[in-house]
């Protein structure tokens, strides 16, 4: 069985200063859009791509834990997992987990067959043409439509 991945960064996709202005509340950590969300939602119902946080929320936040975080704000999908938790550039990490065996190999059953990455940092090394950037500032920050088709387009409809 072929997967597709969508590797999730949050700060910049799921949240943006153009968001937290039209709350009117101070920027809080765990504050997401959820017209973002929705539109997370949307890419994975097209696809049917599951998701891997590549985000530091990784880091203080176990694949539970996340699934529960972002559900709490409408999301569907399915976390599948997180990647390493090493300092480097993260497509580098990415590029790690993509190197599993069980993701590797095309007999495995969580064998990825295609992936994409949405980010708002373009740290992305050699998987740049993977990635669909967003914006943290501005006021079209966070995940957009456009951004939405883009995915849709690297990871094939269903």
């Amino acid at each position: 069985m072929a997967n597709k991945i969508l590797f999730l960064d949050i700060d910049g996709v799921l949240n943006s200063h153009a968001f937290w202005l039209s709350t009117g509340r101070q920027r809080h950590l765990h504050d997401l859009d959820r017209k973002a969300v929705a539109r997370l939602n949307t890419v994975l119902d097209r696809t049917g791509a599951m998701v891997v946080v590549s985000s530091t929320w990784r880091l203080h936040h176990n694949r539970t834990e996340l699934q529960e975080m972002l559900g709490a704000y409408g999301f569907t999908g399915i976390v599948f997992g997180a990647t390493i938790k090493e300092s480097m550039k993260r497509g580098l990490q990415i590029q790690q987990w993509l190197d599993e065996p069980r993701y590797s190999r095309k007999q495995s059953r969580h064998y990825v067959e295609k992936f994409a990455i949405v980010d708002d940092d373009s740290d992305m090394a050699h998987l740049l043409p993977y990635l669909v950037q967003t914006h943290m500032q501005g006021d079209d920050g966070g995940l957009q439509d456009e951004h939405v088709e883009q995915l849709v387009a690297l990871l094939g409809a269903v």
